[in-house]
């Protein structure tokens, strides 16, 4: 489901940071609303070309890229050497239970 992709997508982008950013403080932000899941991954570390990192099995980028790509979602990544990182994403909140008057 949705929650345990997230948690693989999040697990993974904070074992990046532990391995790859030497950062002293990483944040993790969610925020859930009616409609969508937002949520960022900022470290202080030594950064990266995201443009190579996407790229790279090693680094993780292209697994938590796919699992958002396939909830639906979008997923931006900005760093830069010695910059540290910010990882972000937006997911849709999928409603299961039907408003009256909706057709399933």
């Amino acid at each position: 489901g949705v929650e345990q992709d997230l948690y693989y997508m999040l697990r993974e982008g904070l074992m990046n940071i532990i391995r790859h950013s030497q950062a002293s403080r990483a944040d993790v932000v969610l925020k859930q609303t009616d409609t969508e899941i937002r949520g960022s991954l900022i470290d202080d570390g030594v950064g990266f070309d995201p443009s190579v990192a996407i790229n790279d099995p090693g680094v993780g980028l292209p697994s938590m890229k796919e699992r958002i790509n396939r909830l639906g979602g979008e997923l931006e990544i900005k760093s830069s050497p010695g910059r540290g990182a910010m990882i972000s994403f937006v997911l849709p909140v999928v409603n299961k239970t039907p408003t009256a008057g909706q057709v399933v």
